[in-house]
């Protein structure tokens, strides 16, 4: 069973306030090709639907069982011809349970007019407080 950000919330309110917060960070992003000068470029720049992804971010049932309040999460992926993330690769967590939702996550991204071989870091940090 897989739970959105915006189901927790009402399931729990008031006893729990689910924040999602997200820093996009453009700071390691390189150009692979050699044909475009590195630019920084954060990840809500480049991919104008992160904000609605990360709001339909699952949040994996498994850590919720587990009491899981957190997750700090770093993936990073390049951009495909089509504006398509390829490469995803989980750079660092502190929570294995999130490694597939976040993979799934940057698949919905969508990065339109990105130069192709652009290589891009995504921080997200999940938070469950009361």
């Amino acid at each position: 069973m897989k739970t959105t950000v915006a189901a927790l919330h009402a399931a729990f309110a008031p006893s729990v306030f689910l924040l999602v917060a997200i820093a996009s960070s453009g700071a390691n992003a390189q150009d692979v090709t050699g044909q475009h000068p590195l630019t920084p470029l954060d990840v809500e720049t480049a991919c104008p639907n992160a904000r609605d992804v990360v709001s339909s971010i699952v949040y994996p049932i498994a850590a919720v069982r587990a009491g899981v309040s957190n997750a700090d999460i770093a993936v990073g992926f390049s951009i495909a011809s089509s504006g398509e993330p390829t490469d995803i690769v989980v750079k660092s967590t502190n929570q294995p349970y999130f490694d597939e939702t976040i993979v799934a996550a940057v698949r919905r991204l969508r990065c339109p007019g990105v130069p192709l071989g652009m290589k891009l870091e995504w921080h997200v940090a999940l938070r469950v407080t009361p």
